[in-house]
């Protein structure tokens, strides 16, 4: 009896770890995807900025207060500078 139930405890070891294999992995997707789509935001304001103003914005804040970006500053940290060409 006592040997039929050692093959229990690595199938258990086992499927443990493919539980947190499959975890880590949706978990670092779910973060890229995050990343990806607060990079579409800014990126869509700054073109709308400049469709509508004819300028791009001077500055971060200014998307923030006119074109409604927002960015989780304990994740992302935004560095946006305008320069002219």
């Amino acid at each position: 009896m006592r040997h039929s139930r050692l093959w229990a405890l690595p199938v258990f070891a086992a499927a443990v770890a493919l539980f947190w294999h499959g975890f880590s992995g949706l978990e670092r997707s779910s973060r890229q995807k995050s990343r990806e789509l607060t990079l579409q935001s800014i990126e869509r304001a700054v073109s709308n900025c400049y469709a509508i103003e004819g300028v791009y914005p001077p500055d971060f804040a200014y998307l923030e207060k006119n074109y409604g970006v927002r960015v989780d500053s304990r994740k992302y940290l935004v560095d946006y500078q305008a320069f002219a060409s």
